[in-house]
């Protein structure tokens, strides 16, 4: 059978890959960390033919996993995607907004707080300042901000109503076997699942959602790892999340972590530990309600 290699088939590559899967091709997702390697270890620029060899090269040395095309968990990665980066502007913009409250008008910033809500926002709509140049101008600015907040909170709300619309019945269930994930990491998860295999075992999902401890010591005793840079930093974080949630309400990762600690692992060691055994717990679950 003929195979192709494409560097973010989910990505950028995902209208190529499409094509490819209804010609019968199959198509393998290269993860753009391994073409980067690729690069160095050649000691070769970006190019399109350079990059072209990188990638044929990493689907012989057997790097990336088979792409699939699911609709549904395709249009989880699409709206939760563009959902982060509403959130990521929105707190750019609230820590700007606030920033200008607390230096022409603390009282008001004290009275309104975190700024997350819509009255908050629109009672800032309507900020006046006379006689100052100063104030007037930066009244003119919180007021600018403050609509852009406004009609961003409400978009980012909206997405997370169709989040919850998109995602399969299977998943809701997910949700409550899994303490400490919410609609927002079932939605970003399942979505970045979009176009992988499901993972064969759980070593290998552990491994791209970064989550496999790498060894640090040489020789018979393997005492030290250290976190994974690699993975999916998306997944890595929604795991991340499950883990401190669970440790400040005294989930299964809180009982596990103490244990770790008991042993004489740092803190950062037991989290690492946690998240490994989080990884096969969630591959083990999304196995059993077929969401892979």
């Amino acid at each position: 059978i003929t195979t192709v290699g494409i560097e973010g088939a989910s990505g950028y590559g995902a209208g190529l890959a499409r094509h490819l899967d209804r010609a019968h091709i199959r198509v393998i997702d290269i993860p753009a960390r391994v073409t980067v390697a690729g690069r160095k270890r050649e000691s070769a620029g970006k190019s399109d033919p350079g990059d072209a060899r990188v990638v044929a090269r990493a689907v012989l040395e057997g790097f990336g996993s088979p792409w699939t095309y699911h609709s549904r968990f395709e249009a989880l990665r699409v709206v939760a995607h563009h959902r982060a980066a509403m959130v990521v502007d929105q707190t750019r913009d609230t820590n700007r907004l606030r920033a200008l409250l607390v230096d022409i008008d603390p009282p008001r910033a004290a009275r309104l707080g975190r700024l997350r809500s819509i009255r908050a926002f629109n009672q800032l709509r309507r900020v006046r300042y006379r006689g100052d140049p100063h104030r007037c101008a930066a009244a003119q600015i919180i007021r600018m901000l403050a609509a852009d907040c406004h009609r961003r909170l409400i978009g980012i709300r909206s997405l997370t109503r169709q989040l919850t619309d998109l995602l399969p019945e299977a998943a809701h269930e997910l949700i409550n076997r899994i303490n400490g994930l919410g609609v927002i990491g079932a939605a970003t998860l399942l979505g970045e699942l979009a176009g992988t295999d499901g993972f064969a075992n759980d070593a290998r999902f552990a491994r791209w959602a970064g989550a496999a401890p790498l060894e640090m010591t040489s020789g018979k005793d393997q005492t030290r790892h250290r976190l994974s840079r690699g993975g999916n930093r998306r997944v890595n974080q929604v795991l991340h999340t499950i883990i401190i949630t669970q440790q400040r309400h005294g989930g299964e990762a809180a009982h596990y972590i103490a244990r770790r600690r008991k042993e004489g692992r740092t803190q950062r060691d037991a989290i690492r530990a946690a998240k490994r055994h989080l990884a096969r717990r969630l591959w083990k679950t999304l196995k059993q309600l077929q969401l892979t």
